[in-house]
């Protein structure tokens, strides 16, 4: 079995850009839909979220989840068109693992550590809580790089999902 690392590269880049498009933009409209990403100290002085914040939050996920779905299949098409047998459910597994490695890592790197705590850029201004420097306000690098870590554990099972249902469909197909 020969890893296509461009593939992966490809189709990691476009989930990216994708979800990180998602992600700012939902970020500038209103930081506090992703309150539930912030340190407890944020989370336990935050106020509950309103009703419009709540539906607002509610429409990013499902942008994002069918941003998710969109690419995977995306990937998945152009996955099995790369093989002229059966597809190796392991092939399938490590291609899906290296996307969403992919951009567990860009997270981390570009959303996390470059954007939030290198650029900070105004909108997060409004997470503001009395008493806590920007850093306790959206975390500081080991918060994230912690979060990353979880991260692995959710790209793995979802590398395993997306790659059982790209087998199956090759079998069944």
């Amino acid at each position: 079995m020969e890893m296509d690392w461009t593939s992966v590269f490809v189709d990691g880049a476009m989930l990216s850009t994708a979800l990180t498009a998602l992600i700012i933009a939902s970020l500038a409209y209103n930081p506090r839909i992703w309150i539930n990403d912030a340190p407890p100290q944020v989370r336990a002085l935050a106020p509950p979220l309103t009703i419009a914040e709540r539906r607002a939050r509610a429409v990013a996920g499902a942008a994002m989840l069918l941003t998710f779905i969109a690419v995977t299949a995306a990937s998945a098409v152009r996955l099995l068109g790369r093989y002229d047998q059966a597809l190796p459910l392991a092939a399938a597994f490590f291609h899906f693992l290296g996307v969403f490695l992919f951009f567990n890592l860009f997270d981390l790197l570009v959303i996390d550590w470059f954007v939030l705590l290198v650029l900070r850029p105004r909108f997060l201004l409004r997470l503001s809580a009395p008493g806590l420097s920007y850093e306790e306000i959206v975390g500081g690098y080991g918060y994230h790089f912690r979060g990353f870590v979880i991260g692995i554990g959710f790209v793995t099972v979802g590398g395993l999902a997306a790659a059982v249902l790209t087998w199956l469909a090759d079998i069944v197909g």
